[in-house]
C-alpha cells in the first residue's frame, strides 16, 4: 500500500512539474515551482526507499535524502520571493 501511495505522489509531482514548466509564460515563478516539485518527488522517492528497506540494496542513494530536504526550503523561499515580486510589479 505504501508503495502505491509513494508512486502516486511521485507521479503527481512529476505531472505538475511538467505542467508548470510547459506554461512558463502564463504563471509567475512557475519554473521555480517546477523545480520544487521535482525536488519533492525526489525526497518522496528516497523516503519510499527507506520505508521499504530498499535503501539497504541501494546505499548510494542514502545521502540524497538529506540533500533533497535541504533544497526544499531554499527553493520554496526563492519561489515565494519570485511570486511576490511579480505580484507587486
Amino acid at each position: 500500500m505504501l508503495n502505491f501511495i509513494n508512486m502516486a505522489a511521485i507521479a503527481q509531482c512529476l505531472l505538475l512539474a511538467f505542467y508548470f514548466s510547459a506554461n512558463r509564460k502564463k504563471y509567475a515563478g512557475s519554473i521555480y515551482q517546477a523545480i520544487l516539485l521535482l525536488v519533492i518527488s525526489g525526497a518522496i522517492w528516497i523516503g519510499g526507499l527507506y520505508a521499504n528497506k530498499d535503501i539497504l540494496y541501494y546505499p548510494q542513494f542514502a545521502r540524497f535524502g538529506f540533500f533533497f530536504s535541504r533544497l526544499i526550503g531554499s527553493i520554496l523561499y526563492i519561489a515565494r520571493g519570485q511570486l511576490s515580486i511579480n505580484r507587486i510589479g
